[in-house]
């Protein structure tokens, strides 16, 4: 079921009395006149698969979207497979999760709204969310798991060498506070995480006992070359602001404007405001359940054509080809995998780019050579499952910091998600049983001589890091596999504002205005961060600004302190 408005906001806002279901209209099914916009959107995961459907949804249905996926399938990282099990004589179907298996619900955050898109296109679909109660999260130091706050007990934070040992940054971070020492200018110089750490908390520990293992659970990345003003975001910030006066909280101007404009769907702002815990899935559905809603939304559209198995090969201006009408126009050259030897051009009014970085280098040659200097990072994930439920401590799962010793931690993992309680809901033909996911990699695999594991290497290790951590032996049956998600993740390095100035300058210069990036390459990344890329880019093309996809990327932002009852969809929420 899809419920559908044409235009952008005024017919929304003009139906307002309608009922969600007398809101509910198909996608255009009528052939695209050849005088309609043309738009390309390159790269079907889940910010090019909610791009086109944006644009689909609120472009007139004399438009036209082309949908490139290079791969046979749609859906990009988010994956979720069903698996016969047949474990020590327990059988069935076990769903797994190979990529993200959660979204951030950003309850109560005031700096962000990306979670207002996913709602949309949740009331559009007819899809169901799971808000699951928040569990304990742990993190391992040294050699035990450790209960973090709110969960931990004063006598925890009292005996735990994690906390002691960040006694003193706590009382730097104090002071900084206190005295307001960092308030009202920025740092005048880009710094890494862990620099930016030392600098409030005049000393190392709270970076690497506790925001190491964040940024791990998050980018896999390294704090000492990670940037705090592009990871940290509102942390960075807030440390530099003066304090809000009661009642307000600071919002950037563009997240208010964006906030403003979603929040006119009263049923968008009420899903916000529904009583939640930290996260939002989907249930015994699947985290791939919304990338098929969006594929299903998609499907058949006489204005929509989805090819797959399509390779780009160059993008460039339409400026030589000598046809009238066509020098304001990008053309895009493909090649589709049932007639490999030939390549196709095709004319198009604006692109959109939604592949990583440096896929879009290799698609527009030296055009773009400034995006080469953003590096990404491989992740090895192994999923397991066991048929004997609770073989591990309840919660959601633990994070591994860099402080952690070599010997206690030589697979070099990241962390490892409690899954069967992560997503609690099971299908009927799915056993009871333990669901883990153990992520390895990052930023541990660079520089290092030897490649990563093999997939049956990576499954040894997970094993042999389960049994060491949580006491679970390497040869108790399960069911498990592995896969490399190669260079799966940006890494928002210091430098990276700069360099994605440099970016916007190239595009706008090369391409004058008519190619839009949305990946997590250079702005937000997760599964959220992929909805809100891509509700940029529909916009811009909607609007049909000139616009590269960065400007909210490349500067400081302006930053208002906003009355919380002006925030509609941040009101207070009883308890989940």
């Amino acid at each position: 079921m899809v419920r559908l408005t044409r235009r952008l906001l005024p017919a929304r806002l003009a139906s307002q009395v309608m009922t969600r279901q007398q809101q509910v209209r198909g996608l255009s099914r009528v052939a695209p006149p050849s005088d309609g916009k043309q738009v390309a959107v390159i790269g079907g995961g889940l910010t090019g698969l909610t791009t086109a459907y944006l644009l689909a949804k609120q472009l007139p249905e004399s438009a036209y979207i082309t949908l490139f996926e290079s791969s046979d399938r749609l859906g990009g990282w988010i994956r979720t497979d069903e698996v016969r099990v047949n474990v020590n004589g327990t059988r069935g179907v076990v769903p797994f999760e190979r990529g993200p298996r959660t979204l951030s619900s950003l309850r109560g955050n005031t700096w962000r709204y990306d979670d207002l898109v996913l709602y949309e296109l949740m009331l559009d679909l007819g899809l169901k969310p799971s808000y699951p109660k928040d569990l304990p999260r742990y993190l391992y130091y040294p050699d035990h798991l450790v209960k973090m706050p709110p969960d931990a007990s004063v006598f925890d934070c009292l005996t735990e060498s994690l906390f002691r040992e960040c006694i003193w940054g706590a009382l730097g971070t104090a002071a900084s506070w206190v005295t307001g020492r960092h308030r009202g200018r920025l740092p005048a110089h880009d710094l890494s995480v862990a620099d930016w750490l030392r600098l409030i908390t005049s000393d190392s520990a709270v970076g690497n006992n506790l925001v190491s293992a964040m940024i791990h659970g998050i980018y896999g990345g390294d704090i000492e070359r990670l940037s705090a003003r592009s990871v940290l975001d509102r942390m960075y910030y807030n440390l530099h602001l003066r304090p809000a006066e009661s009642g307000q909280r600071h919002v950037p101007v563009h997240e208010l404007a964006f906030m403003n404009h979603m929040v006119k769907d009263a049923m968008v702002c009420a899903e916000a405001n529904k009583p939640k815990g930290s996260l939002v899935h989907f249930g015994a559905q699947g985290m791939e359940a919304l990338p098929r809603a969006l594929e299903g939304a998609l499907a058949g559209q006489r204005n929509v054509n989805i090819l797959r198995r399509a390779s780009v090969m160059d993008i460039k201006p339409a400026t030589n080809i000598g046809r009238i009408g066509e020098e304001n126009k990008l053309q895009v050259h493909f090649r589709h995998a049932s007639t490999p030897g030939e390549e196709v051009a095709q004319i198009f009014d604006h692109v959109v780019s939604t592949t990583s970085s440096d896929a879009l280098v290799s698609m527009t040659g030296d055009a773009l050579s400034t995006l080469s200097g953003i590096e990404s990072v491989s992740i090895m994930t192994v999923n397991l499952w066991y048929p004997t439920p609770n073989m591990k401590p309840p919660g959601f799962g633990y994070l591994i910091p860099r402080s952690v010793p070599l010997e206690q931690n030589p697979e070099r993992a990241l962390g490892v998600f409690f899954d069967s309680d992560v997503i609690s809901e099971r299908r009927p033909d799915e056993p009871p049983g333990t669901k883990l996911f153990v992520l390895m990699g990052g930023h541990h695999y660079r520089g290092r001589e030897e490649p990563p594991p093999s997939e049956d290497e990576a499954v040894g290790q997970a094993k042999a890091l389960l049994e060491r951590h949580l006491g679970i032996p390497r040869d108790t049956p399960c069911l498990a596999m592995a896969r490399l998600a190669g260079d799966c993740i940006p890494q928002h390095n210091v430098g990276h504002v700069a360099l994605l100035k440099a970016a916007d300058r190239q595009i706008t210069s090369a391409f004058g205005g008519r190619l839009t990036v949305a990946n997590g390459s250079y702005g937000r990344i997760g599964a959220m961060g992929a909805l809100r890329n891509a509700h940029g880019a529909a916009y811009t093309v909607i609007s049909d600004h000139r616009y590269s996809g960065l400007d909210d990327f490349i500067r400081n932002p302006t930053i208002v302190d906003v009355p919380l009852e002006r925030i509609p969809c941040r009101q207070p929420q009883a308890k989940a």
